[in-house]
């Protein structure tokens, strides 16, 4: 990823200085297997961060811009448009946290109030436009997805409201499978932490919806969720 300004009427250069004021144009560069090039021009004033190159060549980043705090993520391709994946709400701020090796499904972490010791869990599948976890969880905790993307691990406080385990009730069982999980105290080093490991079903009408208050994936709010 490379990045010029504009420090003189039409003329962008390369420099280790950033000048207040100067407009920046930034371009994705990727080298094929054959070492030919090929480049992928940002909007002026856009900035991005690669987080991963699948087996194809293709690029993964998640661009910054003014048009929403949240920016996109994408999929560049050689001599194809890019492809925008499914992200977190525009008024939150979040970064790409892991994936499958295909970016099937892949996971990130956000929030949208610096005050609180809280924020969101995702997980994507690509193909759809709903995430299939969306969760409360510490600005603490940890967590990662496995390499099929089937189930996903977590360490968080145990005093955390978050931390109750995802478990099949008698009345989510009815209203649609959810995914379930187990929960295991870490004694030795950590006793306050748990290790809790969630089972999640393959197939994406499976996974339980969390439910909002107040809120929609274009609202302006944080929200209410109940977990």
């Amino acid at each position: 990823m490379t990045c010029q300004q504009e420090l003189r009427p039409n003329e962008y250069i390369s420099t280790g200085i950033v000048y207040a004021g100067a407009k920046q144009r930034c371009t994705m560069t990727a080298e094929g297997e054959d070492r030919s090039a090929w480049k992928v021009p940002l909007r002026d004033g856009g900035t991005a961060e690669i987080v991963g190159l699948l087996a194809d060549g293709s690029v993964v980043g998640q661009v910054s811009g003014k048009e929403s705090n949240a920016g996109q993520l994408v999929i560049w391709k050689k001599d194809q448009a890019a492809e925008v994946l499914p992200w977190i709400p525009k008024d939150f701020y979040g970064s790409f946290q892991s994936a499958t090796a295909d970016m099937s499904r892949y996971t990130a972490f956000a929030t949208c109030d610096d005050r609180s010791d809280n924020g969101r869990w995702f997980v994507f599948d690509r193909r759809s436009q709903t995430p299939l976890v969306n969760r409360l969880f510490p600005k603490n905790g940890r967590a990662a997805l496995s390499p099929d993307g089937s189930r996903y691990a977590s360490f968080e406080p145990a005093n955390s409201a978050s931390t109750r385990c995802h478990s099949p009730t008698s009345e989510a069982k009815q209203r649609s499978p959810v995914p379930f999980g187990s929960e295991v105290p870490v004694k030795r080093r950590a006793p306050h932490i748990h290790l809790r490991v969630f089972q999640q079903r393959l197939l994406n009408h499976q996974f339980r919806r969390v439910r909002w208050l107040g809120y929609s994936p274009t609202s302006s709010s944080c929200g209410h969720a109940l977990v």
